[in-house]
């Protein structure tokens, strides 16, 4: 028989099937073979008197190591346009991660009834610029939030950002049962307290599932080469063989395609500026490599 991990806590694991929710453990031999199962994994599983024993776990599409889940369709990336202000090169970080899992990411910019006008329309340039699906959004004025249902349909998709963006809340309009903890601004430093402590999918009524992730920063991004970066700026990809090198950084190159995207207004000023920084992140590892 088949199912669906919704979560696993403690080596028990809450699996989904057509006939309702069962708490399976995972078979012993897992252990020996290195395999965990996690949120997003399709299984197969025997019934065990009132509990179940998941016997294999199917191939996966993708998995993230930071929250462990699995075959993720889309990456909702939540910010705000007001408070706290959004950390856009964790954006860009999460963007990346998605782009190379194959994921779909798109930018959720919530609490768009309070927003900084000047602030949101920034970001939404800068995002429109790079290709990515953006939707703005209001849990308390319920604005862009049937549109949003209607996007999670039919895929499972991963709400990520920093605390205090209303992750959560999204989560608790579009599923009410759920009543998730909300986290609020400490003033003092103006970040908020996770509340998540582990990650747990969701169903929703339209054939979607959902979770959120615990911790800040949620995805730890893979050792990748330099030169390859710019194949994971949708807004940098379709130049980068016109640059006159080959393994062009679009750094210091003379004849790089890329850097005049920006007087262009093809590739945004910010965007390029953390693209520089995680650049020099990557250069950082490969180096620590070969030392």
């Amino acid at each position: 028989m088949k199912g669906l991990v919704l979560k696993g806590i403690g080596g028990f694991y809450t699996v989904w099937t057509p006939e309702g929710e069962i708490v399976c453990k995972a078979r012993g031999r897992f252990r020996l073979d290195g395999i965990t199962p996690v949120a997003g994994d399709e299984v197969e599983y025997e019934k065990e008197d009132s509990q179940g024993r998941i016997v294999s776990v199917l191939p996966r599409k993708n998995a993230l190591i930071r929250p462990c889940v699995a075959n993720i369709d889309r990456l909702a990336i939540v910010i705000t346009a007001s408070s706290p202000r959004p950390d856009l090169l964790l954006v860009d970080k999460l963007m990346l991660q998605a782009y190379m899992l194959s994921i779909e990411p798109m930018l959720v910019i919530n609490k768009i009834d309070e927003r900084d006008c000047e602030l949101f329309n920034s970001v939404s340039e800068q995002y429109e610029a790079a290709g990515c699906m953006m939707l703005a959004v209001s849990t308390y004025s319920g604005e862009g939030m049937d549109k949003l249902r209607g996007m999670l349909a039919g895929k499972t998709t991963c709400f990520a950002g920093q605390s205090a963006v209303g992750k959560s809340s999204i989560l608790n309009f579009l599923i009410p049962s759920l009543n998730l903890d909300v986290d609020t601004l400490v003033s003092r430093a103006d970040r908020g307290k996770q509340t998540t402590r582990h990650a747990e999918l969701w169903l929703i009524d339209n054939g979607g599932a959902v979770l959120d992730t615990p911790g800040f920063y949620l995805l730890d991004i893979d050792a990748l080469e330099p030169e390859k970066l710019g194949e994971y700026y949708p807004e940098m990809r379709s130049h980068i063989r016109d640059c006159r090198f080959c393994e062009c950084l679009h750094d210091t190159e003379p004849g790089c395609a890329v850097k005049p995207l920006i007087a262009q207004g093809k590739l945004s000023q910010g965007r390029y500026e953390r693209y520089l920084e995680l650049l020099e992140y990557f250069k950082t590892l490969r180096r620590r490599r070969y030392d």
